[in-house]
């Protein structure tokens, strides 16, 4: 524990926007290979993203990317799940949200107040347990 918190002392605030759709990418991949080489042999893997954004960054050209590479998430049993929230009352960046939750087969929560998190994290929690016990977890 020490370790971790010396190490988390050591970052620094990165003041550049990240770019949406290399991010999500990013997880995908790195999640579609966690549940191709589980680290206990037998066991079924969820794979699963939870991403937490405002939807802003993406540009027109990248909106088709982000249709594909929700069906890509879909295709290789990731689900994304978006949890959206724009401080600013910007509605539109929020459909790209959207777009990836739906195209994954995942679902996409609005956090519509600076109060509405903790209702919309506990309700995507009880998600995931709920299929997790139901056997809904994709076979590979």
């Amino acid at each position: 524990m020490s370790a971790a918190l010396a190490y988390l002392d050591k970052l620094e605030t990165d003041s550049t926007p990240p770019n949406l759709l290399a991010a999500v990418q990013r997880a995908v991949t790195l999640t579609k290979n966690a549940i191709k080489k589980p680290k206990t042999p037998g066991t079924l893997v969820r794979g699963a993203v939870v991403l937490v954004s405002d939807g802003a960054g993406v540009t027109g050209e990248e909106r088709a990317a982000i249709t594909k590479l929700g069906q890509l998430a879909a295709k290789d049993h990731v689900r994304i799940h978006s949890i959206g929230y724009s401080p600013l009352g910007r509605k539109r960046p929020l459909f790209n949200l959207g777009e990836l939750s739906a195209q994954s087969k995942g679902t996409f929560r609005w956090v519509r107040t600076e109060g509405g998190w903790t209702d919309q994290l506990n309700r995507l929690l009880d998600e995931l347990l709920h299929e997790m016990k139901k056997g809904k977890i994709p076979r590979i």
